[in-house]
C-alpha cells in the first residue's frame, strides 16, 4: 500500500514539474521574444544600430484607394462615378523616398539589403549578398508549386555556405505549405499577407508592400527578426 502511495506521490510530482517546465519554456519564450523586440525598437529610435542588417523591399503594386482614384480620374459615365476613396490607409507619417529610408538606417550604422519588389523575375537565379558577416541568398520563386520550386532552390544553395535566406513568393497558400529552410520570405500577394511580420513553420514572413510604402524587415546581430512599415511618398 504505501509503495502504491509512494509511486502515486511521485506520478503528481513529475506531472507537476512537466505543467511547470512547459510554463516556465512558454514564459521565456514570450518574454524573450517581447525583450528582443523592445531592444531592437530602442537601437531603431536612438540610431544606434551596429551589427544591425536591414532588409527593405519597395512596393510596386497600387493600394485599394490608389487603384480607385485612378479609376475616378478616368472619364466615366455619370451613374458609375460614384466611388469614394479609402482613407484608412492615409499616413501621418513624415513622408520620405527609399533613398531617404536608406540612407536613414545607413546613418544608424546597420547595413542595408534593397530588393526590387517590382521585379521578382530578376531573383530567379539566386543572388548572394555578404553583410556583417553573414551570407544572405535571395531568390525569387513561381509556377503552380512554388513550395516545391523553393525547396529545390534551397537544396541547390546547401554548397554554398549560406547563413540566410529569403525568397520572394506571390502565393501565401505554398508558403502555408512549407518553403523548407527559408528563413524570411516576402509574399508579394499583399492582400493576403498583410504588412504584419508573423512566423509560419520556421519561415518569417511579410507581405510585400503597396506602392509608396517600403517593408523593413531588421535582423538583430543575433538573429532576432522584427518587420515595421516605412512611408516612401
Amino acid at each position: 500500500m504505501q509503495k502504491r502511495t509512494r509511486e502515486i506521490i511521485a506520478l503528481v510530482l513529475l506531472i507537476v514539474l512537466g505543467i511547470g517546465g512547459i510554463s516556465a519554456m512558454a514564459w521565456y519564450m514570450l518574454v524573450g521574444h517581447n525583450w528582443n523586440a523592445a531592444a531592437t525598437s530602442i537601437d531603431d529610435r536612438i540610431g544606434r544600430m551596429d551589427g544591425y542588417t536591414v532588409i527593405l523591399c519597395e512596393g510596386a503594386v497600387p493600394s485599394a484607394s490608389d487603384q480607385q482614384e485612378m479609376s475616378l480620374s478616368q472619364p466615366m459615365l455619370e451613374e458609375e462615378n460614384f466611388g469614394v476613396a479609402d482613407t484608412e490607409e492615409t499616413s501621418t507619417r513624415e513622408p520620405m523616398t527609399l533613398e531617404d529610408a536608406i540612407g536613414n538606417y545607413l546613418d544608424k550604422g546597420s547595413q542595408v539589403v534593397t530588393l526590387l519588389g517590382d521585379d521578382p523575375p530578376y531573383y530567379s537565379d539566386p543572388i548572394i549578398i555578404p553583410r556583417n558577416g553573414r551570407r544572405i541568398a535571395v531568390f525569387s520563386v513561381d509556377g503552380p508549386r512554388p513550395d516545391l520550386a523553393a525547396k529545390n532552390m534551397v537544396k541547390s544553395l546547401s554548397n554554398k555556405d549560406i547563413d540566410f535566406v529569403v525568397c520572394l513568393i506571390d502565393d501565401l497558400v505554398a508558403v502555408e505549405r512549407g518553403l523548407g529552410s527559408v528563413d524570411l520570405a516576402f509574399c508579394l500577394d499583399y492582400d493576403d499577407a498583410g504588412s504584419e511580420g508573423r512566423y509560419i513553420g520556421n519561415t518569417y514572413v511579410v507581405g510585400s508592400p503597396y506602392e509608396g510604402h517600403v517593408a523593413a524587415v531588421i535582423m538583430a546581430p543575433s538573429g532576432f527578426l522584427s518587420s515595421k512599415m516605412v512611408d516612401v511618398r
